[in-house]
């Protein structure tokens, strides 16, 4: 989750450049600021920077999400047993070998 705290990273990592508590990039001939402190994102429209506002994503029914969801906790279940079993291995092989050697 990205939080204030977290922000400047990852500023910096999608290649804006810091000055103090103002980050900038510039994209074609715009440049977009991010003022920390005053909690504020500069973008000059009037040199082609649009941001997107009102974007409809589809997305499935809550039942529809709800199925998949479910097939990764029960398989997240099978690790977790599988894992559990792991560290008793070499005891349960060793008690195993002599019954059938």
């Amino acid at each position: 989750m990205l939080t204030i705290e977290k922000l400047p990273e990852a500023l910096i990592a999608k290649g804006f450049v810091a000055k103090g508590q103002r980050y900038s990039k510039t994209v074609g001939t715009a440049t977009l600021q991010v003022l920390l402190g005053k909690q504020e994102i500069v973008y000059p429209e009037t040199d082609g920077l649009v941001i997107m506002r009102n974007i409809k994503v589809p997305v499935p029914l809550l039942a529809e999400q709800k199925c998949p969801v479910a097939k990764v906790q029960g398989l997240e279940q099978k690790i977790a047993d599988g894992q559990a079993v792991i560290p008793a291995s070499p005891a349960r092989k060793q008690a195993i070998l002599p019954r059938h050697l």
